[in-house]
């Protein structure tokens, strides 16, 4: 398949950000991720414009450290894939939190909703164990974990309260997991995502297995991975109780874990060993399908408009891949495919469903090695078009570059 951006650039005239550090009232939200600098992280926010254009808003210190998984076979910057993971970075209620890798914590920062690109920083929390990639909030924003995925792996939980995030120990679950800090990659048996269920039942952690060439993996052989399920039940009074151990569901590579918004209780987990697997833990069901031309799958988001998934390559052409869920059958289906260009590192991937604008969404999907974020818009079913590559150049003052940036968030202002 020929590079899709590279017809575009070509036919299209895309549209370019500029680096100007001023308030745009009329935007429609902000789009975050963060630069995983080993020695200072950084919080980049933009504006999203009313046509789905991003244009430059602030780049905030988060007050930790960024890291890196040993690949090659030390820990180096602007690793592409630093976290081996999903959700680095997310938004809950009027708050974007952020991992900081290299220093066991995740950061805090309020939006204001009237200029979501200037968030301000809040306070860093402890992790609770070592190299945190992943964060997961309740759907009512009362609950946040942070997944670790070092030599003291698990996830540790909070409350929000009026003071901010308050700690709650007897929700600390540790995995045991023979890992190092930072893990060894580029699989290597982590854990990838933490997410709640969207009717707050569980909280499901999507934990990889082993690919044969991985460092820490001294048998040569693949070994499957697992999705984790802590059930959450609350008493009569109101008490909210985590179980001690899980239900765990086989699973190959899940490099993260969505349920579908239209179809609660279906699963999607990107998985580079396949391309993509779809659960139905209630079925106790899954099914596992193929992404033509795959390199290594690692990152999904849903539409709200096409109901559809879109996976991101990491390898190769760094496609794009829109992918269809039947809720019976798990059964999938190939829509469409395009390329962020060839050897892109394509990684996280965001998408903005603007109210006012009920017949598009806009996609936002990282592409490290080119040092910038792809934006899409997607119309219909099978129908996706890129309209605009926001550069590093085009980035905040002050913005430290680099092409180990990582996680994609979005604020839908109000």
């Amino acid at each position: 398949m020929l590079c899709h951006c590279l017809v575009l650039a070509s036919t299209v005239g895309l549209a370019l950000a500029s680096p100007v550090n001023r308030w745009y009232h009329e935007s429609l939200g902000a789009n975050y991720f963060q630069t995983n600098g080993f020695l200072g992280n950084q919080l980049v926010s933009s504006y999203i414009l009313p046509d789905g254009t991003l244009v430059a808003g602030t780049a905030e210190w988060t007050h930790g450290n960024g890291s890196a998984a040993i690949n090659d076979p030390s820990p180096f910057e602007n690793h592409p894939d630093p976290f081996l993971s999903s959700g680095s970075v997310i938004v809950v209620g009027k708050q974007v939190l952020v991992t900081n890798a290299g220093s066991n914590t995740f950061s805090a920062f309020d939006i204001d909703p009237t200029d979501p690109a200037r968030p301000m920083y809040s306070n860093s929390y402890p992790s609770g164990y070592e190299f945190p990639n992943s964060l997961g909030a309740s759907p009512d924003g009362k609950y946040v974990c942070v997944l670790n995925a070092g030599s003291q792996n698990g996830f540790i939980c909070y409350e929000s309260s009026d003071s901010g995030w308050q700690h709650m120990p007897t929700w600390d679950r540790t995995f045991g997991l023979n890992l190092t800090t930072p893990p060894h990659g580029p699989v290597g048996g982590t854990p990838s995502q933490i997410t709640f269920a969207s009717d707050s039942s569980r909280i499901n952690v999507a934990i990889k297995g082993h690919l044969p060439t991985d460092l820490n993996n001294p048998t040569g052989n693949f070994t499957s991975g697992a999705i984790y399920a802590f059930m959450v039940t609350s008493d009569a009074a109101g008490q909210v109780t985590l179980a001690d151990k899980p239900v765990v569901y086989d699973a190959g590579l899940p490099f993260g874990l969505l349920e579908d918004m239209a179809n609660p209780g279906v699963f999607f987990a990107p998985d580079p060993s396949a391309g993509y697997e779809a659960f139905d833990f209630a079925a106790n069901a899954s099914v596992a399908g193929t992404v033509p031309n795959q390199v290594a799958v690692c990152w999904a988001a849903q539409s709200n408009l096409t109901n559809n998934f879109y996976v991101v390559d990491i390898g190769g052409k760094a496609n794009i891949t829109e992918i269809a869920i039947d809720s019976t059958t798990l059964q999938g289906e190939i829509l469409s495919q395009h390329s962020l260009g060839t050897n892109a590192s394509g990684t996280d991937v965001s998408i903005f469903a603007p109210p006012s604008m009920p017949t598009e969404n806009w996609m936002y999907v990282n592409a490290a090695a080119y040092e910038s974020v792809h934006a899409y818009r997607i119309t219909a079913p099978g129908k996706f078009s890129l309209f605009q590559r926001y550069r590093f150049s085009d980035q905040p003052k002050g913005t430290v570059s680099s092409k180990g940036f990582a996680g994609q968030a979005v604020y839908y202002k109000a």
